[in-house]
């Protein structure tokens, strides 16, 4: 089985998801191990390994730059960033924020440049890292202290970001000068405990996690919306981690502590599979290369 591409096409009437978020909340990190999974093009998948051991690693993002992943973990409140090359080579973990009140973080990626948001006391806060490596310093996009959940991703040279406060679900843009448009309510329902953001192509997809079922959502390139659409109703789901590349989207789910996953492509979904039966999963993150491969981390 090959995962192909959607060729940038997506018709009205077929659902999709997207890219790498880390779970809400500050549940106990003790005896936390990081591990990292790859599927390749073919649908085959490498077999997870350990890249964190250090036990109190809590939240965890991932995007990809070209082949590159980028992963971004919070642990004891603070962030650290790690790259692992297109080779298969890690960096070794760097502090990027040192204030000890981090509860969430997500990843996005604008061309080569790596974006990061982060939530300390209800507060949102963003940065990126250029492709010379140099971190741009956080700067605060949304002071009211209410949020609980950020997830970001990026379309051309524009930021999308979209927030869970209240368990309502909003939507502002970073347009290529720096400018922010104000949030906008996409989702009022007030029962989201989790939302994903990505892109294929041109087309943001957003996904959102309520009362265990999995939901998503579409807004096209001329900033209109479709409707939600139910993709999971099991009612069992504990968190998302999405993945997508142009014309290729990875969705993986937790339930019951095992992690299953499925992509969308031009001939529709794929089957529902069971990657990681351990039963114990804590947190999991995802992102995918331009290349179709799928990362897949996961907290035990």
């Amino acid at each position: 089985m090959q995962r192909r591409r959607l060729l940038g096409l997506l018709a009205a009437g077929v659902t999709a998801l997207s890219v790498a978020v880390a779970a809400p909340g500050t549940a106990s990190a003790a005896g936390t191990v990081a591990f990292h999974n790859v599927q390749d093009g073919d649908a085959t998948w490498q077999g997870a390994f350990p890249f964190d051991s250090g036990g109190n690693v809590s939240q965890v993002a991932a995007g990809t730059v070209g082949t590159d992943l980028h992963v971004v973990t919070v642990a004891d409140g603070n962030v650290y960033h790690r790259i692992r090359w297109g080779g298969g080579s890690w960096t070794n973990p760097v502090e990027i924020d040192s204030g000890g009140g981090v509860t969430q973080v997500a990843v996005g990626t604008v061309g080569s440049r790596l974006h990061v948001a982060t939530v300390a006391g209800g507060n949102v806060y963003h940065r990126f890292r250029w492709d010379t490596g140099y971190w741009t310093t956080p700067s605060l996009i949304d002071g009211g202290g209410t949020v609980g959940q950020v997830a970001i991703a990026g379309i051309g040279p524009i930021l999308h970001v979209a927030t869970v406060a209240g368990g309502n679900v909003y939507h502002r843009v970073r347009w290529d000068d720096g400018s922010w448009t104000s949030p906008g309510l996409i989702d009022g329902g007030g029962n989201v405990g989790q939302v994903a953001v990505a892109s294929t192509g041109t087309t943001l997809h957003v996904a959102t996690l309520a009362g265990g079922n999995v939901y998503n959502r579409v807004r096209w390139d001329d900033g209109s919306w479709t409707s939600p659409g139910l993709l999971d109703g099991g009612g069992n789901v504990t968190q998302l981690a999405l993945g997508g590349t142009d014309g290729l989207l990875d969705v993986a789910t937790v339930a019951g502590g095992s992690v299953y996953h499925r992509w969308l492509d031009r001939d529709g979904w794929s089957p529902l599979v069971l990657v990681d039966p351990a039963g114990q999963i804590k947190r999991i993150a995802g992102a995918t290369t331009n290349t179709n491969q799928f990362h897949l981390i996961t907290l035990i």
